[in-house]
């Protein structure tokens, strides 16, 4: 099956950008998404001198070679031997973080905040920076874990991080109320949803405080060393 994507070139590279939309695309299933998604960067950025073009991509399906047929099917489940050779890794490697999310927080309870490292060390920067984006869309590596959007920068960097994802809160993009209007993100904000109607919004924004007063929250046990 043959089929066409559209992506967007900077000229000066001759390479494909992926970071002229939020979040970031780098292919796009129509021509006039692309182009519109050119058109709004360039009227924002004017003068940074990128050379932006809509190029066309053509796609086939094939079928998998005998190869790739081979070990596809060659795969299989871990033996008792391999889960447990794995986790005796991790628990060789892993420090606990000994929190329990089911435990009650109330606001006057700090001690869980600066065992995360979490509340302390985001309102380091800017106080005003205390939203995160939380994304529901994609799945994480590990069952269970939040996404979140972008990748923490520091107060003097002109421009946040809306591209990529992390299961980190600690390492991600932490946003201003003003950054995210100027931004016109069609993203909603968190208004009090319980777990099922969170969970079903592609995306949602929500401070850091309120996501920490989840009752039903989990998080890890296991923190890997750097």
């Amino acid at each position: 099956m043959n089929f066409k994507l559209y992506g967007v070139m900077d000229k000066s590279t001759d390479k494909l950008v992926s970071n002229i939309t939020n979040p970031r695309h780098k292919y796009w299933e129509k021509r006039g998404a692309a182009e519109n998604a050119v058109s709004r960067y360039n009227s924002r950025y004017k003068y940074d001198g990128r050379q932006l073009e809509v190029v066309e991509i053509e796609c086939s399906i094939k079928p998998l070679n005998d190869e790739l047929k081979a070990f596809e099917s060659s795969m299989r489940d871990a033996t008792k031997e391999e889960r447990e050779f794995i986790n005796d890794y991790l628990d060789n490697i892993s420090v606990t973080i000994g929190v329990d999310f089911h435990d009650k927080l109330d606001k006057s309870n700090r001690g869980l905040r600066s065992t995360l490292g979490v509340y302390d060390d985001a309102m380091t920067d800017n106080s005003n920076r205390e939203y995160i984006i939380v994304c529901n869309r994609h799945e994480a590596m590990f069952p269970t874990c939040l996404l979140f959007w972008g990748c923490k920068t520091k107060d003097k960097e002109l421009r946040r991080s809306f591209g990529g994802y992390t299961t980190n809160i600690n390492k991600c993009e932490r946003y201003s109320l003003e950054e995210l209007q100027e931004e016109n993100l069609k993203i909603p904000f968190y208004n009090g949803e319980n777990e099922y109607d969170f969970k079903q919004m592609d995306d949602v924004i929500i401070k850091i405080e309120d996501l920490l007063n989840f009752s039903w929250l989990k998080t890890m046990t296991v923190a890997y060393k750097s």
